[in-house]
């Protein structure tokens, strides 16, 4: 199942060590989400069949889809454009007697990012930089895209 927002899928989790199990694929936990749902008839019932096999030892969740490689791409492209702005809006709030440093910039991003009210991030809303908006970088990421414009 997908949603606009934010990609669901079912997967088959261990129930003892809440993990994804190893027989999980997207069929398995497609056939034991029928058989508990009590589909048993056209195709579905065709799936439930042989899905009890499945929950014996496991049991079927809806887990958040990971970002795919082209998503992760696209955030790496916004942040290289944003990174000037962000970088004139840091240096208005920095205090005069204060270094700059790439870390302190790296921090102060992440927390400007994780701030709904934040210049920061109303300015990557107005330029429509969702990925990146909903990627929620760390401070490590944010200091790793500085170096990568260095090279």
């Amino acid at each position: 199942m997908r949603h606009n927002k934010s990609p669901l899928n079912l997967v088959l989790i261990n129930r003892k060590t809440r993990k994804v199990a190893s027989n999980s694929s997207w069929l398995n936990a497609l056939k034991a989400h029928a058989h508990l749902n009590g589909d048993y008839q056209g195709i579905a019932g065709l799936l439930a069949q042989d899905s009890k096999k499945y929950l014996q030892h496991n049991a079927v969740v809806f887990k958040k889809q990971r970002k795919q490689d082209h998503e992760n791409a696209r955030a790496r492209v916004q942040a290289k454009a944003l990174l000037p702005l962000l970088v004139a809006i840091w240096g208005e709030q920095l205090p005069k007697h204060r270094e700059p440093r790439r870390q302190n910039f790296a921090n102060w991003v992440a927390k400007e990012f994780q701030n709904r009210k934040s210049e920061a991030l109303s300015s990557a809303t107005d330029l429509g930089y969702d990925e990146l908006i909903d990627a929620e970088r760390s401070a490590r990421w944010w200091l790793d895209q500085l170096e990568k414009m260095q090279s």
